[in-house]
């Protein structure tokens, strides 16, 4: 009976030690499908894990000492190396029931302080950016676009910079409601601690995105056509003293961007004061947008900005001319040699606005001693 009972025991410890070595081997096989990316494996695995051994699987993805010395997770790891579909399998195997622990998970910071979603968002990789986007609440999706690294940069700064156009997308979607507008506008108008906003960065970008521009200005539109928005956004310099417009000229695809920021645009009342302080606006320079077109030679982007002034702005508009830089030159002194027609243009709007401003001072001394006329015959009789 003894031997019997020592025979059951036995036969319970060895069954026991072969069931814990079986689970680390299966961990162990785990570890490797998920950081060699091997999607089969880890699939596979994922699925022999027993409902009781959930927990204490979930427990283990969340660790952060698999991957070497970066304490990061396998989340982590899949995001950087863009293994989209072991970031899903890791994702799944998170259940409704766990969306608090799937939440926690989300908000893991490596050593370098940064999420899944941070290194996601860093490579522009937009399927796992999607993925994991998907899995936060919009509360909390809008604390994370408020969130601002030591330069005080969003992630839409970042997205506009490198050029992740349906990044920009995603992230300007999460303001839905007509109540949340003025949230989205303050964000989008949002400077980091070079007073650059994610316009000035988008225009910076080697890619200069033509459709994240377009997505940043659309953000700011009222169905009341009401465009206070967008001017300010347009005038705001940052620490270079350099406007989005400025920024634009200076690019090689000039006329695209300049374009680009100044025709969607329809100006009245003093929205059109306010585009006249912005075209007056000088860089670092001292030049103004006008100034840098001619500088560049550029006649069709001289054009569009000399018509932005209204017929009765006369005096802006010669000043606009006449302004000189910080070298004391003026837009037509800075025309290239061989630009002659553009000099030529310069040249005949200087001589046709002078011409009517001095027409408008002779009407008004005209009518003047009209006046003194008529209230003589009247003293008179």
């Amino acid at each position: 009976m003894v031997s019997a009972m020592k025979s059951i025991i036995l036969a319970i410890l060895i069954f026991g030690a072969f069931a814990s070595k079986n689970t680390e081997s299966k961990y162990t096989d785990l570890q490797h499908a998920l950081q060699d990316g091997d999607e089969k494996t880890a699939h596979n695995l994922l699925n022999h894990f027993v409902e009781k051994e959930k927990e204490k699987l979930i427990e283990y993805l969340m660790e952060e000492d698999h991957c070497g010395d970066n304490f990061q997770t396998f989340l982590h790891e899949a995001s950087k190396n863009g293994k989209e579909k072991i970031v899903k399998l890791i994702l799944n195997t998170f259940t409704d029931e766990k969306k608090e622990k799937l939440i926690e998970f989300l908000m893991k910071k490596n050593q370098e302080e940064k999420t899944a979603l941070d290194i996601a968002l860093q490579n522009g990789d937009e399927e796992i950016v999607n993925l994991l986007w998907n899995k936060l609440e919009k509360e909390q999706k809008i604390q994370y676009l408020m969130k601002e690294d030591k330069y005080k940069d969003t992630v839409l700064h970042n997205a506009s910079y490198q050029g992740h156009t349906k990044i920009v997308k995603l992230l300007l979607s999460v303001f839905t409601s007509e109540e949340e507008n003025d949230k989205k506008i303050k964000y989008v108008m949002k400077k980091n601690d070079r007073k650059e906003t994610a316009l000035h960065l988008a225009l910076y970008s080697q890619k200069r995105n033509v459709e994240i521009i377009t997505l940043l200005m659309n953000a700011l539109s009222k169905e009341d056509g009401n465009n206070t928005e967008i001017i300010e956004y347009l005038i705001k310099q940052n620490g270079q003293k350099e406007s989005p417009l400025q920024i634009a000229l200076s690019k090689k695809d000039r006329k695209c961007f300049v374009h680009l920021l100044l025709n969607p645009i329809k100006f009245n009342g003093q929205d059109k004061y306010k585009l006249i302080q912005y075209l007056m606006q000088g860089n670092k320079y001292g030049n103004t947008a006008l100034q840098e077109a001619s500088k560049a030679g550029n006649e069709n982007i001289v054009k569009s900005l000399l018509n932005s002034f209204g017929k009765n702005q006369n005096e802006k508009f010669m000043e606009y001319l006449m302004a000189k830089n910080l070298s004391g030159r003026t837009a037509l002194q800075l025309v290239p040699d061989n630009k002659i027609k553009l000099s030529k243009l310069l040249l005949h709007e200087l001589i046709n606005v002078q011409n009517q401003i001095i027409f408008r001072k002779l009407q008004f001394i005209s009518h003047t001693d009209a006046q003194k006329n008529v209230t003589f015959l009247v003293c008179f009789s």
